[in-house]
């Protein structure tokens, strides 16, 4: 997806409205919601790592932080249309992957455990349309499916199917699909 395409989108997931987002709106955006300041800035460090310009994407790392007060890492994979209305306190480790549109709220952490899958994954992979509530940790190698729901505070430290909902630390499914397992009545 190019840069453009990702910044217009991660507008619209901030402001959510109908009206078509333009480059002033962006702008406008920027100077608005500190989460967009923090993508914007993210996007463009991004964009050097990968035209592999080392010391010019490290620079954004602090920059992030300052703007939004999240620590948002620039070998961080995120897709388009990420919405952070609250910022602060978000962890977003190396080689941490998040797919579209993902809605997350603050003081979340996506982190590593010390271990790694034999793929080499030791990091999260957050799939597409996920829900991560407040202060939810997603710690270690692990892969949460699409539509999946994690619930405030929340520590999940195992794979998720798509269509799923967990809560609880330690984390535990409290629903799968239609059906509900128990904890959820």
């Amino acid at each position: 997806m190019s840069f453009m395409t990702e910044v217009f989108a991660d507008r619209e997931a901030a402001r959510r409205s109908e009206v078509k987002a333009s480059w002033i709106r962006v702008l406008m955006g920027f100077l608005q919601y500190p989460g967009l300041r923090g993508l914007l800035l993210y996007r463009v460090g991004h964009g050097a790592r990968r035209m592999t310009l080392r010391l010019q994407y490290r620079l954004f790392d602090p920059l992030i932080r300052f703007f939004s007060g999240s620590r948002i890492s620039t070998d961080t994979e995120i897709g388009a249309g990420l919405s952070v209305p609250h910022p602060r306190s978000i962890i977003m480790g190396d080689r941490t992957k998040i797919g579209a549109r993902v809605y997350i709220l603050q003081a979340d952490t996506f982190g590593a455990s010390g271990k790694k899958k034999p793929d080499g994954q030791s990091r999260p992979h957050v799939g597409d349309d996920v829900l991560i509530g407040a202060g939810a940790g997603l710690v270690g190698p692990i892969t949460t499916g699409n539509r999946v729901r994690v619930g405030a505070n929340a520590v999940v430290t195992m794979d998720l199917p798509d269509d799923c909902t967990m809560v609880g630390n330690p984390g535990r499914v409290a629903r799968a699909g239609e059906r509900r397992i128990g904890l959820i009545e």
